[in-house]
């Protein structure tokens, strides 16, 4: 089945009140034929992030609006193991920030950044740096 991730713009809302839908997701994800497999909230920036198995785009749509009302803002099919080498996890991380009421409540972003850099001119590097470091540089990268 496919894995979806939505994201929420949910300005002023808080890590608790995040925690508090993904609960209620979970209370009847089944109906929808979905399995929700975690979240990620910035509280900062106010954007939740969720990792959903479903059969389709609409099932995702769907089980938000009934379950809380929270209709994600965009919604894109991704590759598990994609998600796990930008993200780090396709689960809810063990729990340590389990409130009273039994809230497994996350702050944690799913903003990363990807740094690329492309060198256009090795032979400038010959020069700054000598040819034999140069030949090292070139090998390892290229």
């Amino acid at each position: 089945m496919p894995i979806f991730m939505d994201r929420h713009d949910l300005a002023g809302v808080t890590a608790k009140d995040v925690a508090f839908a993904h609960q209620e997701d979970l209370n009847i994800q089944h109906k929808f034929g979905c399995k929700g497999i975690t979240y990620w909230f910035d509280e900062q920036r106010g954007a939740a992030f969720c990792l959903v198995e479903a059969p389709n785009i609409n099932a995702v749509k769907e089980m938000h609006k009934h379950a809380h009302g929270l209709i994600p803002h965009h919604i894109i099919e991704v590759e598990t193991n994609v998600v796990e080498a930008f993200l780090g996890r396709i689960q809810d991380p063990t729990p340590s920030h389990i409130d009273n009421s039994g809230l497994l409540i996350l702050n944690d972003s799913a903003f990363r950044a990807i740094m690329a850099i492309e060198v256009i001119e090795f032979d400038l590097i010959d020069v700054r740096v000598g040819l034999d470091k140069s030949e090292n540089i070139q090998q390892t990268y290229i």
